[in-house]
This record gives C-alpha cells, sequence and structure tokens, in this order.
C-alpha cells in the first residue's frame, strides 16, 4: 500500500512541473506577441497618418480618389 501512494506523489508533483514549465511558455510567448502587434500597429498608424492627412496635393497625389486631389 505504501508503494502506490509514493507512485501516485510522485505523479502529481510531475504534473505540478509540467503545467508550470507550460505556463512560463504561455507567459511568455503572450508577452511576446503582444510586442510584436504593439510594434506593428505603431507601425501601421504612422503609415496610416502620412497617407491619409488632410490638405491639397497639387500635382503628384499618392492616391487619386482622395477628395483632397485637385485634379
Amino acid at each position: 500500500m505504501m508503494k502506490r501512494e509514493k507512485i501516485f506523489g510522485q505523479a502529481v508533483v510531475e504534473y505540478l512541473i509540467f503545467l508550470c514549465i507550460m505556463a512560463m511558455i504561455s507567459i511568455n510567448l503572450v508577452k511576446a506577441l503582444q510586442g510584436f502587434m504593439s510594434s506593428n500597429i505603431g507601425g501601421l498608424a504612422v503609415v496610416l497618418s502620412r497617407q491619409l492627412k488632410t490638405g491639397v496635393c497639387e500635382s503628384t497625389c499618392f492616391f487619386r480618389a482622395y477628395k483632397n486631389n485637385i485634379e
């Protein structure tokens, strides 16, 4: 009977270690993904603000469908 309890205790410890390792990997993955998305969203905001800024382009509009195009 003592041997069975020892094996059960060892299995619980192994599962806890496994769950801790998986939690650490998941947390680091979420942090990396958050940093990646943050930098990409920031870059997209810069590009959109440059392309969609208001004003009048007299000769070389990048997008001709904008209503600020004179042509």
